[in-house]
């Protein structure tokens, strides 16, 4: 592309002029992994533009406002990386920007993602601090940040719909229970390694107590999984998360909460804080959850108490406890026992995540080798260590508003349909939530080796058809 002559003496001030910003510039700029050197988008850069003398002036004129410009401007490109797919069963899906893509199991979920399950479809989530996250049929999740603090981690999800079990990692560990696990669906895992163990003990058929004895495969598992959690406990170090889950009509803010929600479109909300007895976890204390309701003038947070179930109203204006909750119960039963899953945790936490949990952190290194930005505090007043604290305090503020917003425009659109004699359903709660998984646990019964004439078939000898069983 050629440029006017009368123009060319201008462009070579102009280039100057970019050349001796770049060198008055100079300092340490934080580098993302993956990032490239340079700012400029090269493949869409319009020439006659970027060497626009009165452009780049109003451009030098906000970086000479904010001196570290580049830093806050590779943040903002940066999306970090905040967990990865365990199982999905059934149609799973991950909307990226304009496109989607099917996960797979350890496939990367990064900030800005939404995490769908179809018709008939459960999915298991691991975030890289330890939390786990189970979404039942037609539910959808945003993960819309997750942050590496100094002291503590932060995520931030918006549960967009559906039922969804939310369980952070505790150091605490569970009890011995030779029951099986109840989220079946699962079962037989794709990540082998976190099958269970079969109890192959030989029986002695002549001890009649022995033969009525029952295998102990259950409790060799959670005693493989309190082992793990030892192992992890010193890479963690009680390092804890503060996580920020929005809903249409409610917000949960707290520190590890075990919580399950269940959010409909158009039509109420349901949330329960979960025990240490429900989850199965010696000497377990909760941390305090606070919830926060919509209203443009509403800045009200109150405690949510456990071991209730609460209902939300559509206009999310009040909440109180839920009498008709037993129909609930039947679905929060699927993640009574989740030993299984929770080994799966602990093995992906030790393989993905040490990085998260070091005690000393270069915020340098640590955008350079893995690209996460490092955070500050929660707890802190020191306006140089306390964005985590601010970025909290800003999204309860705008949570709030948005959410009280996109609520007024669904009533608004909700009168124009009726005014023309139409109507918008409401999503409701029914057993399509649940109803394959509790089918699974109990038609679930320990596969076999097959013989014939008592001689072990060849086939059933093979890795492949043992991970396909679920035999390990």
């Amino acid at each position: 592309m050629s440029i006017p002559k009368s123009y060319t003496m201008k462009y070579i001030i102009s280039l100057l002029f970019l050349i001796l910003s770049f060198l008055g510039n100079a300092q340490q700029v934080v580098e993302y992994k993956n990032q490239t050197r340079s700012n400029f988008d090269w493949e869409n850069l319009k020439a006659l533009k970027f060497l626009d003398f009165s452009d780049w002036k109003h451009d030098q004129d906000k970086k000479e406002i904010t001196p570290d410009w580049e830093t806050v401007l590779r943040d903002r490109k940066n999306k970090e990386v905040g967990g990865r797919l365990l199982q999905c069963v059934g149609n799973c899906k991950v909307d990226r920007g304009d496109s989607y893509f099917v996960p797979e199991f350890r496939s990367s979920l990064m900030e800005g993602d939404e995490i769908q399950t179809l018709d008939h479809s459960y999915a298991w989530v691991f975030f890289l601090d330890g939390t786990m996250m189970r979404l039942a049929p037609n539910s959808s999740v945003t993960l819309n940040e997750f942050n590496i603090g100094l002291e503590e981690n932060f995520i931030s999800v918006r549960i967009n719909a559906g039922n969804v079990f939310w369980t952070s990692r505790t150091e605490k560990f569970f009890r011995e229970q030779n029951f099986k696990d109840t989220d079946l669906i699962f079962h037989p895992m794709e990540f082998y390694e976190a099958q269970e163990v079969q109890d192959n003990k030989i029986y002695d058929e002549s001890d009649l107590m022995e033969l009525v004895e029952e295998k102990e495969t259950y409790i060799y598992q959670i005693n493989r999984l309190n082992k793990l959690i030892t192992e992890n406990n010193s890479m963690v170090k009680n390092k804890k998360t503060y996580a920020f889950i929005s809903s249409p009509a409610i917000t949960l803010m707290g520190y590890n909460p075990q919580i399950e929600m269940v959010a409909l479109i158009g039509g109420k909300t349901f949330v329960k804080k979960k025990t240490g007895e429900q989850l199965n976890i010696e000497e377990f204390t909760s941390e305090e959850l606070n919830y926060q309701l919509r209203g443009y003038e509403n800045k009200t947070i109150e405690k949510l108490e456990e071991d209730v179930w609460f209902e939300v109203d559509e206009k999310g204006k009040t909440i109180n406890p839920y009498q008709d909750s037993h129909h609930l119960l039947t679905g929060e039963f699927i993640t009574k026992r989740i030993h299984n899953i929770l080994v799966a945790r602990e093995l992906l936490l030790k393989n993905y995540s040490p990085f998260v949990f070091q005690t000393e952190f270069d915020r340098f290194k640590l955008a350079k080798d893995e690209g996460y930005r490092l955070w500050g505090k929660m707890n802190s007043d020191d306006p140089n260590e306390n964005d985590l604290k601010r970025r909290v305090e800003f999204l309860k503020e705008f949570s709030r508003r948005v959410e009280t917003s996109n609520l007024l425009t669904a009533e608004r659109f909700k009168d124009k349909l009726s005014v023309r004699g139409e109507s918008l359903k409401a999503m409701e709660y029914g057993t399509y939530f649940y109803i394959e998984a509790l089918e699974k646990y109990l038609k679930f019964s320990e596969y076999k080796e097959l013989t014939t004439d008592g001689v072990l078939l060849n086939s059933t000898t093979k890795t492949l058809w043992k991970k396909m069983h679920g035999i390990k």
